[in-house]
């Protein structure tokens, strides 16, 4: 799995498809992370997040 803000290996790996998109299962063997913002994924496409500022946390 690669071209995300992760990389990484699975051990036993299994895939199931569920709706429009493919649930990855197994076991971590390896991982590599990346600086960046973190993805979310909510009705339909996926949206990247963004730290809040200080007029938005009051």
């Amino acid at each position: 799995m690669s071209g995300f803000d992760h990389d990484g290996r699975f051990g036993h790996p299994y895939n199931h498809q569920a709706g429009d998109h493919t649930l990855f299962i197994g076991e971590v063997t390896d991982l590599l992370l990346k600086e960046g913002n973190p993805l979310w994924f909510c009705q339909g496409p996926y949206r990247r997040l963004a730290a809040q500022t200080d007029s938005e946390t009051g």
